[in-house]
């Protein structure tokens, strides 16, 4: 995923997995999104093309990490905190989550995606059978 590289992400994938009602941003600003989300993560994790080539990532989980990213800054565009308004004795308020909004950033479960999860130990500390401990 090299800047060489082709784009792997399209307006298409995030639209396809947009849930949030209607997208009102347009394809051209959505694909200019996707080329900084694939440049940021060329540069947290230098070796994705590496990882592609040899199989440990998938172009489908890569895909989906980018559109994840990206529809984080979609649904908080200008980095709100918290939002209220309210008509008359109504009051209506929303909280975004993350540590950025608004920005480009990976969070552990992306991680997660992109480097593998890691081995998982069978070695226990004991193993409890009728009768007590062995």
């Amino acid at each position: 995923m090299s800047d060489s590289s082709p784009r792997r992400t399209s307006a298409a994938d995030v639209r396809a997995r947009w849930l949030s009602g209607p997208l009102s941003v347009d394809d051209e600003r959505i694909e200019v999104l996707l080329g900084d989300v694939e440049d940021f993560l060329n540069g947290e994790f230098s070796d994705l093309d590496e990882r592609l080539s040899d199989g440990r990532l998938t172009d489908s989980r890569l895909r989906r990490v980018v559109v994840r990213i990206a529809s984080r800054v979609l649904r908080n565009p200008d980095g709100y905190r918290q939002v209220s308004s309210g008509t008359g004795p109504f009051t209506g308020s929303a909280t975004y989550g993350g540590e950025h909004p608004g920005e480009i950033y990976v969070t552990d479960e992306d991680r997660k995606d992109l480097v593998g999860r890691g081995k998982t130990s069978s070695r226990r500390a004991a193993s409890t059978y009728l009768g007590g401990l062995r």
